[in-house]
């Protein structure tokens, strides 16, 4: 197998498109119990969910360029969590979405990962607009989206009725500090 090249690094990760055979990796963020407590009623995600995600990635990278990533430990190749731009139910402005593994939590990793996509966003792709969505109850993603310059907007009501808290930044808000690789 060959060792993917990062497409962002910052102090302490790199940040890897994902490639088919991912799964298993992307498994170890989203198939714990715990995982994505604000997410599909916090069920944690299976092996060949996982699998299939991992396609919708190659495609959307196939036809945006860009998609969810692996997020690793600088120092010991560690799974750290995923982290992306994407666009869900084929909505017009990226979306950037992310997870970390419980054990990486509360150490400002989250930050670091998101302002380093941010400015891949930016950069890379031309992105002036980039949201977040974010359940009402996750305080610790309100927290990572101010610190990277993120403004709340109009709340979204769901199709089942419950309130999505929505995000917002524009190009040339909020900090930067990866280095594109």
């Amino acid at each position: 197998m060959t060792v993917p090249t990062h497409i962002i690094e910052t102090s302490r990760t790199r940040i890897y498109q994902l490639r088919a055979g991912d799964a298993v990796d992307m498994h170890r963020v989203y198939g714990v119990a715990g995982a994505m407590p604000y997410v599909d009623e916090g069920k944690p995600l299976d092996l060949q969910t996982c699998e299939l995600w991992v396609q919708k990635t190659l495609q959307n990278v196939l036809s945006r360029g860009y998609g969810m990533c692996l997020c690793r430990d600088r120092e010991n190749g560690e799974v750290i969590g995923c982290i992306g731009l994407v666009h869900p139910q084929h909505q017009e402005v990226p979306e950037i979405k992310y997870a970390l593994r419980e054990s990486y939590r509360g150490r400002g990793l989250a930050t670091e990962m998101v302002r380093a996509m941010i400015d891949y966003g930016h950069r890379k792709h031309g992105m002036s607009r980039i949201i977040a969505t974010v359940h009402p109850q996750n305080d610790a993603s309100v927290h990572v989206l101010s610190k990277c310059g993120f403004i709340e907007c109009e709340p979204r009501t769901e199709d089942d009725g419950t309130i999505t808290r929505v995000f917002e930044l524009l190009q040339g808000e909020g900090q930067r500090n990866s280095t594109d690789q």
